[in-house]
């Protein structure tokens, strides 16, 4: 050990200790653990400045603090004790610390090589055997989140860790029983505790002797009496390539000799927890070791038994896994193939005009799946541009099994990114479900307005979550095949047909356009023999060159009809499809079969 590490850790030491000591000795196979125990400063939910700093180089979010002109960024700091080491916590004062900034952390970090990287931020426990709030830790994980990092904090952005002064102590509860579930591992690392205590094996959820990152995380967070109510943890591994949120930490331990194989809940043991795992745990809910129906692996825990205990801890690791980046199903409305079973969204078409539609307006879908036979669970996401509608409800359908587990998401909705992801399984002794029914129910509200005689739009895709090709599966979590067509949704605003004429692409013709206009032309017609007489429009494109393709099949749109005696003015929409560059439209109107054009021109935006 060098002396800089083992000195007392002041801004410069500690600096050394990560950058120069630390980066001339990992390499990129080493799992490197790094353990703050300090104050800390940043900026609170009132928005009061707390030993922290305005952010000087435009890497920090808006934190809601006014420095006289506008709101800025905040830098978040451990607070480094190097003066009067024997006063009590509450009688430190700022310039009692040095202080280390995430900005420089990061830059740290940059010299140290590792296959993984755990950065906590957790005890505050002082050289004098005392403790104090950790501060604003989760301010950090931001500016330290990247491949191969899991970032662990006691607190939020911009929380203090609670405290209980317990005589001349302070408890930093979260981060105190953290430590004891995470040191009994963690002897290269940390002065640990024995691998036989019994705070390791209560965190060892899977009883396999290893407590992983997410286990003692987990646990943590379960012995915390303070949460949820005054303290948040926060627990991120997110940025890599083939892992999703929380898999690096179930995988992650600080037993160099061992190292967890797999993620716990994961029954069907191929990479993913999702809504296969939850049918198979659903087939063999209630039942005990040594019956027909006990599934070893659904017993999550280890007690012999398949319940409640078992769901808790399938339902809190729910969507980790693999990331399957490369899934190509999100197609708008593919093609029917030779399968039976249908996946769709209803209504298939959301076409809403300004009108008569405004924004604020919702508008509902269903999930129906249709002629599907064994359905023991199922599991789906929907994805939109979340810049033009968000959704604002769910309804789930619980009737068509009489027994079920779910929905295991708790938050589906994720408008800042446009999706919804929920997953429904059977639970015995419920028998599978054979036929078509609605899934759910999901409620959009209109949230941008079109330009002027233009559209706004975007694809309602369903998609199969990770570890799966399929939304739909039987009671041996086998993939029901399907096929899925998706919604669209749309909001126009209208373009008119006006009298005036213009020329585009040699023809000359009259105006289609954002506003009417005072000039009518009239489409008539008298009928003595009393028949109905139809109105309609045929819709063609013209190339720069002249040329013209029908884009209606030859059968004319927005019809409307009259009878004898009927001269009513009546209106209807045609919704064009998207057209090649350069080439314009040409509505062409007229009654019974076109007889009487009028030719108008729909300009090419």
């Amino acid at each position: 050990m060098h002396d800089n590490v083992s000195l007392v850790a002041s801004w410069y030491n500690v600096r050394y200790a990560i950058s120069t000591w630390l980066g001339q000795r990992a390499d990129s196979d080493d799992l490197v653990f790094i353990f703050f125990s300090s104050h800390g400063g940043g900026c609170d939910t009132l928005g009061n400045m707390c030993w922290g700093r305005e952010d000087y180089d435009g890497d920090e979010p808006l934190k809601d603090y006014w420095n006289g002109t506008a709101f800025v960024g905040v830098d978040e700091c451990v607070c480094l004790q190097i003066h009067q080491m024997h006063m009590e916590p509450w009688e430190y004062e700022e310039e009692d610390f040095e202080k280390y900034w995430d900005d420089e952390l990061s830059e740290d970090l940059l010299n140290v090589s590792y296959a993984r990287l755990v950065c906590a931020f957790a005890t505050c426990k002082t050289e004098n055997s005392t403790s104090a709030p950790s501060c604003f830790g989760g301010g950090f994980w931001s500016d330290l989140s990247a491949q191969n990092r899991i970032i662990i904090a006691s607190c939020r952005e911009k929380e203090n860790s609670v405290c209980l002064p317990t005589g001349s102590n302070y408890t930093d509860y979260w981060g105190v029983v953290w430590y004891q579930s995470l040191g009994c591992f963690s002897k290269p690392f940390l002065d640990c505790l024995s691998p036989f205590s019994q705070e390791f094996m209560e965190a060892d959820v899977n009883q396999d002797g290893i407590v992983s990152m997410k286990e003692a995380f987990d646990y943590g967070l379960s012995n915390d009496p303070y949460y949820p109510e005054d303290e948040h943890p926060i627990l991120e591994d997110t940025p890599n390539e083939l892992l999703s949120d929380g898999a690096l930490s179930w995988l992650t331990c600080l037993d160099g000799w061992s190292q967890p194989s797999m993620i716990p809940p994961d029954i069907s043991d191929d990479g993913y927890v999702n809504g296969k795992d939850a049918v198979l745990l659903g087939i063999s809910f209630g039942t005990g070791n040594g019956e027909q129906q006990y599934n070893p692996d659904a017993d999550i825990n280890k007690d012999d038994f398949i319940n409640a205990e078992d769901a808790v801890i399938l339902g809190n690791n729910f969507g980790e896994g693999l990331d399957d980046s490369q899934r190509t199903m999100k197609l708008d409305n593919p093609p029917k193939t030779e399968y039976s079973t249908m996946l769709k969204v209803q209504p298939n078409e959301n076409t809403f005009y300004t009108t008569n539609t405004d924004v604020g307006d919702t508008f509902n879908v269903s999930i129906i799946v249709e002629n599907v036979s064994s359905l023991y669970g199922w599991e789906m996401t929907l994805e939109w541009n979340h810049d033009l509608i968000n959704c604002t409800g769910e309804i789930v359908n619980y009737d068509f099994w009489a027994y079920y587990s779910g929905p295991w998401v708790a938050n589906p909705i994720e408008n800042s990114i446009g999706r919804y992801h929920q997953s429904l399984t059977a639970r015995e002794p419920v028998q599978s479900f054979n036929g078509t029914t609605w899934l759910v129910n999901l409620t959009f509200q209109i949230i941008q307005a079109p330009p002027e005689g233009g559209t706004l739009s975007t694809g309602l895709a369903i998609t199969a979550t990770i570890g799966a090709d399929y939304c739909l599966f039987d009671a041996s979590s086998s993939e029901i095949s399907h096929d899925f067509i998706n919604g669209h949704y749309s909001y126009i605003s209208p373009r008119y047909m006006r009298g005036d004429l213009h020329s585009v692409n040699g023809l000359q013709a009259y105006k289609l356009d954002a506003n009417q206009s005072d000039i009518s032309r009239v489409s008539s017609v008298t009928d003595y023999a009393c028949n109905t007489v139809y109105w309609g429009v045929r819709v063609w494109k013209r190339s720069a060159e002249g040329v013209e393709t029908e884009i209606t099949s030859g059968t004319p749109v927005a019809q409307v009809n009259r009878s004898v005696d009927n001269s009513l003015l009546d209106q209807t929409n045609v919704h064009v499809p998207r057209r090649m560059a350069k080439d314009n439209c040409i509505f062409q109107m007229g009654h019974n079969n076109l007889q009487q054009p009028h030719r108008k021109l729909y300009p090419n935006i």
